[in-house]
């Protein structure tokens, strides 16, 4: 199967989400995925014309495990 290079990153990020829902449910961690805030432009009858991210991205998933709090990003290269 091949995959887009702008969209090869979402394999690994559905690992990690499938990955923190079994860490849930074993009570071993508590992960959140980050989302980044999108600024939208809408033209005059309301539909939305351009859509691009406010500020800089931060980290993609937060949270504790075994009591500590963790950050960490999704890269793939």
């Amino acid at each position: 199967m091949t995959t887009s290079v702008k969209n090869r990153g979402k394999d690994l990020e559905a690992l990690v989400i499938q990955s923190n829902h079994v860490y849930r449910m074993r009570q071993e961690a508590l992960i959140h995925q980050a989302h980044a805030e999108v600024k939208t432009i809408r033209g005059r009858k309301g539909q939305i014309v351009n859509a691009f991210h406010k500020g800089k991205a931060g980290l993609d998933f937060y949270g504790i495990a075994d009591g500590n709090y963790i950050t960490f990003d999704t890269k793939y290269k």
